[in-house]
């Protein structure tokens, strides 16, 4: 369930005012691109994923796809619970990498909705997902443009 404050106006005020502000064509487009980038980024290739991203298919399939990735992020967020947990010093860098694979994995979830609320978690998410948020900002800057 999705929070009625936007996480994302702790960490990007201003971004988080520019979202809210455009209509819902702009929050769908900016957070298809914030998801894109932070799948890109974190390297998550499963054809289901490109098939979200390509945005192909009917509106049920596009749940069936929604499930898909919701079950991935959840069982990349196990992934990464259970690596941060080792004592293994190689274990931190594959939990680093599980972590920004769920966290975009995440962000495609919740760009497949027509809410605000969750496009806006999907913007969060994304930038969460990499070291340095700035391709995201720019590519949800360029789609609220």
């Amino acid at each position: 369930m999705v929070s009625s404050f936007p996480r994302l106006t702790t960490v990007a005020p201003q971004l988080a005012a520019s979202f809210l502000k455009a209509g819902n064509a702009k929050q769908i487009e900016a957070a298809r691109a914030a998801s894109a980038v932070a799948v890109s980024r974190a390297g998550l290739a499963q054809d289901f994923v490109a098939a979200a991203l390509e945005h192909q298919g009917s509106v049920t399939s596009f749940a069936l796809l929604r499930g898909q990735i919701e079950a991935l992020a959840r069982q990349l967020d196990s992934e990464y619970l259970e690596l941060s947990e080792s004592e293994d010093e190689r274990a931190e860098e594959a939990a680093l990498r599980a972590f920004s694979k769920a966290r975009a994995a995440a962000a495609l979830a919740y760009a497949l909705s027509r809410k605000s609320a969750d496009l806006i978690e999907a913007v969060y998410e994304a930038m969460a997902a990499l070291d340095d948020p700035a391709e995201v900002i720019e590519a949800v800057d360029s789609a609220l443009r």
